[in-house]
C-alpha cells in the first residue's frame, strides 16, 4: 500500500471520530458524559477529542 493511501486513511478515521463525538456532543446538548456513555468511552476520552478537534463551542458549560 502507498503512504498517500495511508495518509487518506487515517485522514479519513479522524473525520469520522470527529463527526461520532461532535454528534454525541450536540445529542447530549454538550453533555461531556452523556455522550461519552453514547460513544462507548469515559468522560477523560471525550474531553481529550473536544480538544484535539477543536469541539469546546459544543460544550454545555464552557470550561476555564
Amino acid at each position: 500500500m502507498a503512504s498517500g493511501a495511508v495518509t487518506i486513511k487515517v485522514e479519513g478515521l479522524q473525520q469520522l471520530e470527529r463527526s461520532l463525538v461532535e454528534q454525541a456532543l450536540k445529542r447530549t446538548r454538550g453533555n461531556q458524559t452523556r455522550a461519552a456513555r453514547l460513544l462507548g468511552m469515559n468522560r477523560e476520552q471525550i474531553r481529550y477529542r473536544v480538544e484535539k478537534f477543536g469541539l469546546r463551542e459544543l460544550l454545555e458549560s464552557k470550561e476555564e
